[in-house]
């Protein structure tokens, strides 16, 4: 399984998705909209993160080509 140790979650904005059972032991709802919709947001901004970096990654190896391309000219003269 896959979670969060209650315990650790110290984030002010995440507070509220912490509540103590009958026991009183500590216990993350993951069904709260808060904790949803800031997943979705993480997600949203890797998503964007990735994009930046293959689009970077594609320049630099043009780059490389077109470097290879005039170094190749530059010996064969």
């Amino acid at each position: 399984s896959i979670g969060f140790i209650a315990q650790n979650v110290t984030n002010p904005l995440l507070k509220d998705i912490v509540a103590k059972d009958d026991d009183g032991y500590l216990k993350i709802n993951y069904w709260n909209p808060k904790l949803i919709s800031l997943a979705f947001g993480a997600i949203t901004e890797i998503d964007d993160e990735v994009n930046k970096l293959k689009a970077r990654v594609t320049y630099l190896e043009s780059e490389v080509a077109r470097l290879n391309n005039e170094n190749k000219l530059l010996i064969s003269k």
